[in-house]
């Protein structure tokens, strides 16, 4: 099972918990954020992508009230980001 990993140092205890989750039998990928933490179901700062399922406690955001992760609105234009997916892309891993 896939399951990307970004940032050095993770705890192990969250690294196991998307492990878990990605043995689901809907799970198709699993990623841990530079933040990922232990949590409820799966790590805070955790993502996993299923098939065909959505499953509640499976959410790594919410339940952590100093999370660092954060939505950022932009004024640009449509289709701007998508225009430069890729160096975006990038640059977000390096």
């Amino acid at each position: 099972m896939p399951c990307r990993q970004w940032g050095d140092g993770l705890e192990p205890q969250a690294m196991e918990q998307v492990r878990q989750a990605t043995l689901l039998p809907v799970a198709v990928a699993g990623a841990l954020m530079p933040d990922a933490h232990l949590g409820y179901g799966l790590p805070i700062g955790g993502v996993l992508a299923t098939e065909n399922a959505a499953i509640p406690y499976a959410v790594g955001v919410g339940v952590d009230i100093a999370c660092r992760m954060m939505m950022t609105v932009l004024d640009l234009p449509e289709g701007w980001i998508e225009s430069r997916r890729e160096q975006l892309g990038l640059a977000l891993e390096r």
